[in-house]
């Protein structure tokens, strides 16, 4: 099947969707003033305009022909689990599910990885100039896939973008007839500079604990809320290791009980809503980009229990999750 692509705009800014694999936003460009803006509207809007057209979003430049991993550049979409699920197993109410981990749905280590959606065609509910709208039910889409969980569920989307910014909005619906766990995330890449440093700032105060990569329920305080990091190494703040390579799980989110959180990638700035209780921070190897990936639940730690935020939406129950990636 050739790959289904779309491409919304709006101004200077344009965002382009996979639909044939994941829904996935695999590139965002917008122009961004280097200079600090002027308080003169007009001046401000001279220097917008001079300013080049960058991306905000990291992805192969072949993405779009649907050929590449797909869980490795732009905005993959995590659901009904983000991160790994230990042994590609799933206990639930007595029962076991097996989830599948072959090909891009396993992390080579025996886990299952980053759900079932994210690699596969969603149907386009519409799109106009600068929004689209997609959807992908397991039953309708992955029938074969129902004997992996517990229930029949529908992931609906919609990418909006403005001036300098996208908008993602997403909503996750038990369609079954018996209660269902759920978690989702984003795996967004965020485009470096090259040669250049870039600071991350992040509105974490703790760091889960992991075991080949899995979380085991104990967190530590996090003192270092920003780092430092070009292509070549990442660097904490005080109080941190130098020389980090991460694939971390951060919680604790600050303020509690904001309405919303930022965190900034240089100049971009990741806004999320409250649904999201943890981020994820990965390096890739090339150093081309950094992920910084919200999170509403705790990744593999569906046998923590409450702890590790799962929802359990009965039938005909729903979630709703938001997210804006901008120019800061």
């Amino acid at each position: 099947m050739a790959p289904q692509t779309l491409e919304l705009h709006a101004g200077d800014t344009i965002a382009r969707v996979l639909v044939s694999q994941g829904f996935n936003c695999y590139s965002l460009r917008t122009k961004v003033a280097t200079e600090p803006s002027s308080p003169h509207v007009a001046e401000a809007a001279e220097a917008v305009e001079a300013a080049p057209s960058r991306s905000l979003l990291w992805a192969p430049e072949t993405h779009g022909e649907g050929g590449c991993h797909p869980a490795c550049g732009g905005v993959p979409l995590l659901a009904p689990f983000p991160g790994r699920m230990p042994g590609g197993r799933l206990a639930w109410h007595g029962k076991e599910y097996h989830l599948p981990t072959d090909g891009a749905r396993s992390d080579g280590r025996g886990n299952a990885i980053h759900g079932f959606v994210f690699d596969r065609p969603w149907r386009l509910r519409g799109h106009t100039e600068d929004s689209a709208e997609g959807e992908f039910q397991l039953s309708v889409d992955a029938p074969e896939l129902m004997p992996c969980w517990p229930a029949d569920f529908r992931i609906a989307a919609c990418y909006r973008v403005s001036p300098g910014r996208l908008r993602g909005e997403v909503e996750v619906l038990n369609c079954g007839t018996q209660s269902m766990p759920l978690g989702f995330g984003l795996h967004p890449y965020f485009a470096l500079s090259a040669g250049e440093q870039t600071e991350i700032r992040l509105p974490v105060s703790r760091r889960w604990e992991l075991l080949d990569l899995i979380p085991t329920g104990n967190s530590t305080t996090w003192s270092a809320t920003s780092m430092r990091m070009n292509e070549a190494v990442v660097e904490a703040q005080p109080g941190s290791p130098e020389g980090l390579v991460l694939d971390d799980v951060f919680g604790g989110l600050t303020p509690p009980s904001a309405l919303s959180y930022v965190a900034k990638i240089g100049d971009i700035q990741l806004t999320f809503g409250n649904s999201f209780r943890e981020l994820v921070v990965y390096t890739p190897g090339d150093r081309q980009s950094i992920c910084v990936e919200p999170l509403s639940c705790v990744p593999g730690g569906q046998s923590l229990g409450d702890s590790a935020g799962w929802a359990e939406l009965q039938p005909g129950e729903h979630k709703s999750y938001w997210f804006e990636i901008s120019a800061a």
